[in-house]
């Protein structure tokens, strides 16, 4: 099937339907015609006028026939719809860039109970650094340098823990 691009112009125009009146001026015009069907067969007093329906009737009429006169090639509807979307917008826009939108922010939640028993608890102290003597040093730095040997520094739980495999002897 062959397909064609449809310029914007086109797409935009109203239809007439009768002389210069389009769809939505017909829509507007029958409104209250519809309008007044329903109100005779539902309100009370069923199916007789009365003064308030007469009243209710005259001015949802008269705001649709001035809702479907044109403007300037436009609708007053048309008009009104984007007068009222202009005034609703905000007034002041002020870009920040520390904005939250859009951000996740934690907010830490405490219990006086947890505050009170995290403050009760001791904090452990880190085990002190051994003291070796010197012969011991010399014979642990020759160890880490050796390549035979298997020197490892691993993280675990915040921790810095060392490994080193015992060289064997008999390999020397």
């Amino acid at each position: 099937m062959k397909s064609t691009v449809v310029p914007a112009q086109i797409t935009t125009v109203e239809d007439k339907i009768a002389g210069n009146l389009s769809v939505t001026q017909l829509m507007l015009l029958i409104a209250p015609v519809l309008l007044t069907g329903l109100m005779f067969t539902i309100l009370p007093p069923m199916l007789q006028l009365t003064a308030y329906k007469l009243v209710v009737i005259a001015l949802f009429g008269l705001a649709c026939i001035t809702l479907a006169i044109r403007i300037k090639g436009e609708l007053l509807l048309h008009w009104m719809v984007t007068i009222a979307k202009y005034n609703l917008r905000p007034a002041i826009h002020v870009l920040d860039k520390n904005d939250g939108y859009l951000r996740y922010i934690e907010i830490p939640i405490t219990n006086p109970i947890d505050v009170a028993a995290a403050a009760a608890t001791t904090v452990e102290k880190p085990a002190s650094l051994m003291q070796l003597a010197t012969a011991e040093l010399v014979r642990l730095e020759s160890a880490i340098v050796d390549p035979r040997s298997k020197f490892q520094l691993l993280v675990k739980k915040g921790g810095l823990h060392v490994s080193i495999h015992e060289i064997k002897e008999d390999s020397l």
